[in-house]
């Protein structure tokens, strides 16, 4: 299976719209397996940026499809199935798009006769990377502005 522009461009476009990654990845056709496009994601950064860009555009697409079933349910049972959908959807916008996590952490200070303590959440594996992120780039920006200063 060789990579290609044109059908990386397809693979997230049919997945920004909504459409599952195991329906377009089938290894049939043109189409790579789901495990070749993963490879493909983990060699090529710009490729793994993309689609991390199609996979906002999928889960909201499925948080609007799941919101358009809840509107035209009709029986009980449709009416908990949307729900069941949209739940999950919204649970998964939490967790895989750093924009929709929920920023509700409670921090809880308990004082007594032996001391106090502070119980609070841990930072996520998100919030880390994006601390080191920041971390690595405000190091790159000062070790640049010192060579600057010294080649001035």
């Amino acid at each position: 299976m060789k990579k290609t522009k044109k059908i990386c461009a397809e693979i997230l476009e049919r997945f920004g719209d909504g459409e599952y990654l195991r329906h377009i990845c089938t290894g049939k056709g043109e189409y790579p397996d789901q495990a070749t496009f993963w490879r493909w994601r983990q060699k090529d950064a710009d490729l793994a940026e993309q689609f991390m860009s199609s996979l906002i555009k999928n889960v909201s697409a499925l948080l609007e499809k799941s919101e358009l079933l809840i509107e035209d349910a009709t029986t009980r049972d449709e009416i908990l199935r949307a729900d069941k959908m949209l739940n999950h959807y919204r649970w998964k916008a939490e967790k895989l798009i750093p924009s929709m996590q929920s920023m509700n952490k409670s921090l809880v200070e308990i004082q007594g006769a032996v001391g106090s303590y502070t119980v609070s959440w841990a930072e996520d594996a998100v919030a880390q990377s994006r601390h080191q992120i920041e971390a690595e780039n405000y190091t790159h920006k000062t070790a640049s502005l010192a060579r600057e200063k010294l080649v001035n």
